[in-house]
């Protein structure tokens, strides 16, 4: 017992040695917010491409903290679908999804993963159905693992060469270094997307184009799951996650994408805005291909710069993290890579063009 809680408070000084954002790593992050929506807000289910696609598959994954320790990567698969009420008398939807999240955090083999279904109902709260609110809530498992083979223990120290020697057998029983606990998470959000169905849902608005907001807010952890493997009860405090965002057309071909996240989660908060300028082109059919460049700051902490990709559905984001915190010394400015793949299916309709 003595010897779990004295790993267990490495564990944490660790961490801490790290700041807030790898605190805040431990219930898992992502700098690309925007391509993993249904992580950040489980409102999200279902809204596809501002309501024009049918389901959407996402793949990200993060790497990071390479030049302090073993890296500490995280990836995350999702996927989600809209389902109309009833097209012909009101714009209501409801969604359903899930999200798998893993995370592997540096020498101590420390592994979290999550696994959360997810539904949302989106109310229509005008009759052209542009302003919606959505209620969303997610359920499932988190699981917290450590490997306790990538360790060295008290009792491996090699006294007469002066080093831990993995190969030597420990008597310790690590084998309570486990845990699973039920996870809930609830969401809102409202969203404004100019450019809905017309009403035989045959053909689209050519204003699918033009500007579109979301403001949401979460309550992760509500249930507040396990949080350590000693017996004394420490659990995840609840996190409250506040984000929004606009499209805004500036140019006939270019949108600019203004963005932020809020964090808070017992004492410990973080604060990242940022923005996108996107180059698109739609052909008849509403299909999309696009390019654009952006940056994110997160308060006293890291640049990122991003880049994106959409053509036919497919969506690509690449980013990276510059450290800029007083750790900057130490990582010698080194952050993460992150990857984000998405597939989209959108409904095959046709454009309305007026004339001019």
């Amino acid at each position: 017992m003595l010897r779990k809680l004295y790993i267990s408070f490495f564990i944490v000084l660790f961490l801490q040695s790290f700041g807030n954002k790898q605190l805040l790593s431990q219930n898992q992050y992502f700098s690309q917010f925007e391509n993993i929506p249904l992580f950040i807000n489980p409102a999200f289910t279902g809204i596809i491409n501002e309501g024009y696609g049918r389901y959407r598959i996402g793949v990200n994954y993060k790497h990071q903290w390479t030049s302090v320790t073993i890296p500490y990567i995280t990836a995350s698969v999702s996927a989600d679908a809209q389902l109309p009420i009833d097209m012909n008398r009101k714009k209501d939807r409801i969604g359903g999804g899930f999200i798998i999240v893993n995370d592997r955090s540096g020498s101590g083999g420390l592994n979290v993963f999550r696994f959360l279904l997810s539904s949302a109902y989106h109310k229509s709260l005008s009759g052209n159905g542009e302003h919606n609110l959505a209620l969303g809530v997610h359920g499932g498992f988190i699981q917290k693992k450590m490997d306790y083979n990538d360790m060295a223990l008290p009792d491996q120290y090699n006294s007469s060469g002066g080093y831990f020697d993995p190969n030597i057998p420990s008597a310790e029983d690590l084998s309570n270094f486990k845990l699973s606990d039920a996870d809930i998470g609830i969401g809102l959000l409202w969203y404004y997307t100019p450019g809905i169905l017309d009403k035989n849902k045959l053909k689209i608005k050519k204003s699918m184009a033009r500007n579109k907001y979301y403001l949401g807010f979460q309550l992760a952890h509500i249930n507040q799951p396990q949080n350590a493997f000693i017996e004394q009860q420490i659990n995840f405090k609840p996190r409250i996650i506040l984000h929004g965002e606009g499209k805004l057309d500036i140019q006939k071909t270019f949108k600019l994408q203004p963005k932020f996240l809020y964090m808070h989660q017992s004492t410990y908060q973080e604060f990242t805005v940022g923005a996108d300028l996107e180059y698109y082109m739609l052909d008849s059919y509403g299909s999309k291909t696009a390019f654009s460049l952006g940056s994110r700051y997160r308060f006293s902490n890291t640049i990122i710069a991003i880049f994106g990709a959409e053509y036919k559905g497919f969506k690509i984001g690449i980013s990276y993290d510059i450290n800029v915190s007083s750790l900057k010394a130490i990582s010698k400015g080194k952050g993460g890579f992150e990857l984000s793949l998405i597939y989209i299916s959108d409904y095959n309709l046709k454009l309305i063009c007026p004339k001019l």
